[in-house]
């Protein structure tokens, strides 16, 4: 094969492996994932090569088989929520770099600062959890600030569950159970099926798992 059908095959095969649509994410996701949810303005933009290097140059391109990133100037105002000791004052935020974008565009798009909005990061570094996916209106923020405390009032109902779970599976046992009944394989495959169904139990059944299993335990230890 000739060297230019070789690079031709390489950049289609890369051309397909990496799809370069624009990626569809919910609000939940975004909220569920966020270790930040702050207010902030768009001042600029700048790309980089994959060793850090600046380029200013508008024809810099991100895509596929590219190294390049461009990044957002961003101008944080307010923080509603975050999990760091300190939230810096201006952040640069990477956009997804299997996009085809140019710098040029970019700039063009925010050559001017932008109206302040709402943005979910992640991590220590105030990344996007999905990349490219960062942004949302300024409108919604009540409901952001909504949808994160019902998100954590459910985290704290299901780890309660697990918590009476636990209870439920280890006290019945010590409770009710000779020696014979605590080595039984019916008590063992009993307590491992409902534990398995936890989640159905209390759904369907309207109860707390523990008290599921303890009725469950109580019909099967032996005499």
């Amino acid at each position: 094969m000739s060297r230019g059908l070789a690079t031709l095959a390489l950049l289609l095969g890369c051309a397909h492996t990496h799809a370069t649509l624009p990626i569809s994410v919910t609000l939940e996701r975004l909220v569920a994932e966020a270790d930040h949810i702050l207010v902030g303005s768009i001042t600029g933009a700048f790309a980089t090569d994959e060793s850090g290097a600046l380029l200013w140059g508008p024809a810099a391109r991100t895509g596929p088989c590219l190294t390049n990133t461009i990044y957002l100037e961003v101008e944080v105002s307010e923080t509603l929520v975050t999990n760091a000791p300190q939230v810096p004052r201006t952040l640069n935020i990477p956009l997804d770099r299997w996009m085809h974008y140019s710098l040029g565009q970019v700039l063009l798009v925010h050559r001017e600062r932008s109206s302040p909005r709402l943005l979910l990061l992640q991590g220590t570094n105030f990344e996007p959890s999905v990349p490219g996916a960062f942004q949302w209106s300024l409108e919604d923020r009540e409901f952001v600030l909504w949808l994160r405390e019902q998100q954590a009032a459910e985290r704290r109902s299901s780890e309660a569950s697990r918590g009476q779970l636990a209870v439920g599976v280890h006290q019945p046992l010590a409770d009710n159970c000779d020696s014979r009944g605590l080595g039984s394989p019916n008590v063992e495959a009993t307590v491992t099926a409902v534990t398995k169904r936890s989640r159905l139990v209390d759904e369907l059944l309207g109860q707390p798992p523990s008290r599921q299993i303890l009725l469950r335990l109580e019909r099967k230890v032996p005499p």
